[in-house]
């Protein structure tokens, strides 16, 4: 029999909550980026710092002389990948013919080996008469916004600024993160053109969006390791020496550390007592860890990690029955590359905690840990703390555990909400004509989530990515065309959400916020008007393609009606 058992919940504060991943699509932002009233995003001396949905960026345009624009949203160049907004940068970013160097740096991270970032971009034209570069760099210099901080370069789009090197169609591109070490830093967009500018032979229009930051996850089967003695089971006694052993898997090198007093003759191994739940290998513990009857307390620690809160760490145990009982921990330290048992401060969970007989399971189970309550990323280990009282050759408790198939998963970057907007007094709609809508999701008056859907008929299905870190009471507002704003609150948890169905009354042609007479008088004043294509019409009420008594009909049977 195999089951999932959940032992930890995520805290549901939005103070605390967070994810170390993100996903920037610009459409949440200040007002002046968001509506292009503002074109010199970074031209300030020193900087600007960029409010948006996943964070605080920071953009920095050190071209020289310095130009007219900086970083800016403009979807009438060209349009968004998606969504209503993106993030420009233009040849205007420099004067005469110079040199364009300008930075668009994201929020502070802990990065680590196989982190994965991905995001869209495309030029104006190609082949291009005006050339475009742009590169993906990396600081691990903490919160600086200085540019020699940003020493690695993680990609190049069009390196040596051919006509043709930069696609003028969104086209994604993603790398991955080779690290050392967990590093604190941030990624940065360089937009980098040498004889840049108006006057200049490169430098044209670049477009960005969709950013995607993912933390790479753990996945450990112990089926191979290169350290001699693990798989062959020819060592048992893994963690025994003092300060402990090292044991190379795949995912890295995890850390058994046997602090038993006094010391028994087994520590770590690959046990055969029972087959292991999957392939050729599991890591297990057993009574021998002591001598006489003692507690036990022996750890098996994992490889250097970055946690957050809603990271989950999910294995699979089991033990061999009942007759002795059996104890097991997963603790988290955020003491870096700690490997003291001291470090392990946090209890994710523990199995069988008052030692009953039947409290481990003797099948095969899976165990979920949710990371919760750290008020910022940390870095650190989780363990394997097996912790048994009276246990021992001679005790009443200890038998023997196995452990196999663990996962670090880091939280999500975004939590989906996913519903169904009903677009009231509309039947088919006209071929070609399309109705467009916004919606945004506030938490109090702070704006978490912003966009646009495309109505072709007379429902609208939705998906919503907010941010992970937002947790707790909002209000999703919908709104458009001559439909009045339909409100509806939602309790984010973390959780992907279907939020059910709503309605949105017709009639308010004007967008007053009220149907009345003026909609009547409108409607009149556009009597017989067809609209073919994808004009968007609102005295068309029921878009049929023609103003008709229809759409007449339709603003009288809602008079008085207001916005929620």
């Amino acid at each position: 029999m195999q089951r999932v058992v959940l032992l930890s919940a995520l805290l549901c504060v939005a103070s605390a909550a967070f994810s170390q991943s993100f996903v920037e699509d610009f459409e949440v932002g200040p007002a002046g980026f968001l509506n292009g009233s503002n074109l010199t995003t970074g031209n300030t001396p020193g900087g600007d710092a960029v409010a948006l949905g996943s964070g605080n960026w920071f953009a920095l345009n050190a071209s020289t002389p310095i130009g007219l624009t900086g970083w800016f949203n403009n979807p009438n160049q060209f349009a968004p990948h998606a969504g209503a907004s993106l993030l420009n940068s233009n040849f205007q970013a420099v004067d005469g013919a110079n040199l364009i160097n300008s930075f668009f740096m994201s929020p502070v991270r802990t990065f680590s080996n196989g982190d994965t970032i991905s995001f869209w971009s495309r030029t104006a034209s190609n082949p291009a008469t005006f050339a475009d570069r742009l590169n993906l760099k990396l600081s691990t210099s903490g919160s600086a916004t200085t540019i020699p901080s940003f020493s690695t370069n993680l990609l190049t789009i069009n390196p040596v600024l051919t006509p043709t090197g930069y696609p003028n169609a969104w086209t994604q591109y993603t790398v991955a993160l080779s690290l050392p070490a967990p590093l604190s830093g941030r990624l940065a967009f360089h937009y980098d053109v040498p004889n840049g500018g108006p006057s200049g032979a490169n430098s044209d229009f670049i477009g960005i969006d969709d950013v995607a930051y993912t933390r790479a996850g753990l996945t450990e089967s112990f089926d191979t390791s290169t350290t001699p003695g693990f798989i062959d089971g020819s060592n048992l006694t893994f963690g025994n020496s003092p300060g402990g052993n090292g044991i190379v898997f795949p995912s890295g090198t995890w850390r058994a550390v046997n602090a038993s007093s006094p010391l028994g003759t087994r520590g770590w191994f690959n046990g055969t007592f029972f087959p292991p739940r999957s392939g050729a290998g599991q890591v297990s513990v057993d009574f021998r860890s002591t001598t006489g009857a003692n507690t036990i307390n022996s750890y098996m620690m994992s490889p250097v990690r970055v946690f957050a809160n809603g990271d989950q760490i999910r294995f699979w145990t089991r033990g061999a029955g009942p007759a002795f009982p059996d104890r097991l921990n997963l603790r988290l330290s955020t003491d870096g590359p700690s490997a003291s048992p001291s470090s392990f401060t946090r209890v994710l969970l523990t199995i069988n905690p008052l030692l009953t007989p039947t409290g481990y399971p003797s099948t095969w189970t899976e165990f979920v840990g949710v990371v919760s309550g750290l008020p910022a990323p940390a870095v650190g280990r989780f363990a394997f703390h097996y912790d048994v009282t009276n246990g021992g050759p001679s005790g009443a408790n200890s038998d023997i555990i196995g452990i196999d198939d663990v996962r670090h998963i880091p939280a999500p970057a975004s939590q989906v909400l996913t519903g169904i907007i009903g677009l009231a007094d509309t039947g088919s709609f006209a071929p070609g004509v399309t109705r467009t809508l916004t919606y945004s999701v506030k938490q109090g008056s702070t704006v978490v989530a912003a966009g646009t859907l495309t109505a072709s008929g007379p429902e609208v299905f939705y998906t919503i990515p907010v941010p992970f870190a937002v947790n707790g009471a909002c209000t999703m507002t919908f709104d458009g065309s001559s439909f009045l704003k339909k409100n509806k609150p939602v309790t984010l948890d973390g959780s992907n959400q279907n939020v059910g169905g709503s309605v949105m009354l017709n009639g308010d042609v004007d967008k007053s916020g009220e149907v009345d007479a003026a909609d009547i008088d409108a409607v009149i004043a556009s009597f017989g008007n067809t609209f073919p294509g994808t004009g968007d019409a609102d005295t068309d009420v029921d878009v049929s393609g023609e103003v008709d008594a229809a759409d007449i009909d339709i603003v009288i049977s809602n008079f008085g009606s207001v916005d929620e």
